[in-house]
């Protein structure tokens, strides 16, 4: 597990301020990947339901080319991965003005429904 940015976990409670909700079916060994953009610094809040696990990263858009070209992104590059086996998976990341990329890996045996929300988290 590798953390690159400040986060901390987030109670069961119902998630408020949902400002992006979708979902898919992903294939195993199969990602999911999303674009996000932040306008301003932000603690951004993230949930992911499903039933298999899942690896999932959060990169900056600088490691796009890096990936694209075959190479390993640096670790400024990479905001969170995490293998997520206890599922609902839910944290708050703070977040610099930029875009970055959500990659969710379907690590199960079978296809899966994911569903992501982002939300603003409550004061």
């Amino acid at each position: 597990m590798l953390f690159c940015g400040i986060l901390s976990a987030v109670d069961d409670a119902t998630v408020k301020y949902v400002f992006d909700q979708t979902k898919k079916g992903i294939l195993p060994e199969q990602e999911w990947n999303r674009e996000l953009n932040v306008k301003n610094p932000a603690k951004i809040g993230i949930l992911i339901e499903c039933e298999n696990p899942v690896v999932v990263t959060l990169i900056k858009d600088s490691a796009i080319p890096k990936i694209q070209a075959g190479q390993a992104p640096g670790k400024a590059d990479v905001v969170l991965t995490e293998d997520v086996v206890k599922l609902p998976y839910k944290r708050e990341i703070d977040l610099a003005a930029g875009k970055y990329w959500f990659i969710i890996l379907n690590n199960g045996k079978g296809t899966v429904d994911i569903t992501m929300k982002w939300y603003k988290p409550s004061p």
